[in-house]
């Protein structure tokens, strides 16, 4: 996939590809943390 990206014409300089890794691991890792307030806090109620 990344050839035919490349032949359109679409291709990332290693600065925005780097950023974008970054932005990636931060949103993960806040997903992360929240889960886990989440599921340590006392008030927390599932429903179905």
């Amino acid at each position: 996939m990344i050839p035919n990206l490349a032949r359109a014409g679409f291709t990332l300089s290693p600065a925005v590809g780097a950023a974008l890794s970054l932005s990636t691991i931060v949103v993960a890792l806040i997903a992360q943390l929240l889960r886990h307030i989440k599921q340590d806090s006392p008030t927390s109620y599932t429903t179905r």
